[in-house]
């Protein structure tokens, strides 16, 4: 499995752990905001050129805020092997930009990457379960993210992975 994402600080993770508690619960060492998913079985190149899209971009983009905003679950779908995701929906203009910025930089370096839901909606997803939840604001739950991780291979602490400091002026 191959994508690009910004990992959650330990002490943000463990916050937004403690705001559900049923299911199969993503470990906090785990969570991430997903910037942009290439696919299940990626080559190595393909990769490679993801990095250097991120290091394109790191010198121009300054750590990046962002804040928990709202726990809710995503809608039925069947693709969802492992049960309803239940996330923590996040907010941050920068982000936005980021990604949208990411997603052209992307382009340009030939990297394939899943269009599939072409409006971006950035998450930390915190559990796979039965059921669905009803939306409910959180916070404040604040972080800084600094590094962009490009992960890739089957078992993306096996395989391939790359963090790229953002170093852009503030």
């Amino acid at each position: 499995m191959a994508y690009i994402s910004f990992m959650v600080p330990p002490e943000a993770a463990s916050e937004l752990s403690k705001l559900y508690s049923a299911g199969d619960l993503s470990s906090p060492s785990d969570m991430h905001v997903t910037l942009a998913f290439l696919s299940k079985s990626t080559p190595p190149a393909q990769v490679l050129r993801a990095v250097a899209a991120c290091c394109a971009l790191a010198p121009s983009t300054a750590p990046i805020l962002m804040h928990a905003a709202l726990l809710t679950s995503f809608p039925p779908n069947p693709d969802y092997r492992d049960g309803t995701p239940v996330v923590v929906r996040v907010i941050s203009d920068a982000l936005f930009s980021f990604q949208a910025r990411l997603c052209a930089e992307l382009d340009k370096f030939g990297v394939e990457y899943s269009k599939r839901y072409p409006e971006y909606k950035p998450h930390v997803t915190l559990s796979h379960g039965p059921e669905k939840v009803a939306p409910q604001k959180v916070g404040p739950v604040s972080w800084v993210s600094s590094q962009v991780m490009v992960w890739g291979g089957e078992d993306h602490f096996k395989e391939l992975w790359a963090g790229i400091e953002l170093t852009g002026p503030a």
